[in-house]
């Protein structure tokens, strides 16, 4: 999905379905979704060439949640 001329809210929207699936103890889809939105957040940032609070806090958002899942992934792993 496209991220240029999309409204911030799908991208906010997107970050909570991906916190859901960490509470939910869903790590792989949590880690799979919070990776794709940095990686689209980056491609619309690039674009835009321009300094966006809104987008740092989707990226920090994304990343804490992207950090946790692969934190969780290693704990739930059998050995």
């Amino acid at each position: 999905m496209s991220m240029e001329g999309a409204p911030s809210f799908l991208t906010w929207d997107e970050i909570e379905l991906s916190e859901s699936y960490l509470v939910c103890c869903m790590f792989q889809e949590a880690a799979t979704l919070s990776s794709s939105i940095i990686e689209q957040l980056i491609e619309k940032n690039g674009k835009m060439n321009e300094d966006n609070c809104e987008l740092g806090d989707m990226l920090e958002s994304a990343a804490m949640i992207l950090v946790q899942s692969y934190k969780d992934i290693g704990r739930h792993q059998k050995y």
